[in-house]
């Protein structure tokens, strides 16, 4: 996707434990074949070969449901974080945390931002790329404000079932 001079790139990632807690043939080709999801240092491997090598004016963004915890490692977004470079930002879910702009140092010691938006959309995660300076921030708003800012009626409990109808 390009924004303005900067190009965004999304990279996709999910924790082998998915093929477990969902429903398989999400992971399953049209024979009924599960696809193979790597762990560890071939997790690792993989997600470096999806980001590549990204110039100056590219931003690259994970959209992963690793989470964190004992029960997840070596498969946590942090881990990633760490054994990869070249991401800017790190969006996650999986373990439900509730992460605001945690700083991670990747592989070569540049910072990524990791963020994860809690659970059952208690909270709304905005991120804003500036499309001038490619700078970053990242704001986790209550269900409430974000019902106040989209919803004219105010109606979280509306807003929250749309979000969650929209999900499905």
């Amino acid at each position: 996707k390009n924004l303005g001079k900067w190009d965004v790139t999304f990279v996709g990632i999910t924790s082998p434990a998915s093929i477990n807690a969902s429903t398989s043939s999400y992971f399953s080709d049209d024979e009924g074949s599960v696809y193979k999801i790597s762990e560890g240092k071939d997790l690792y491997e993989d997600v470096q070969d999806a980001i590549g090598n990204p110039g100056k004016e590219d931003i690259v963004i994970a959209l992963g449901h690793l989470g964190s915890g004992i029960s997840n490692v070596p498969n946590t977004s942090e881990a990633v974080i760490q054994n990869t470079s070249g991401l800017d930002v790190f969006i996650d879910g999986h373990s439900h945390d509730l992460t605001e702009g945690k700083s991670v140092a990747d592989k070569e010691g540049n910072q990524v931002l990791l963020t994860q938006g809690g659970e059952y959309f208690e909270q709304v995660g905005m991120m804003i790329i500036d499309a001038k300076s490619g700078a970053i921030t990242n704001h986790i708003i209550s269900a409430e404000d974000a019902a106040k800012t989209y919803d004219e009626d105010n109606d979280v409990e509306s807003m929250k079932e749309t979000l969650i109808e929209s999900w499905d």
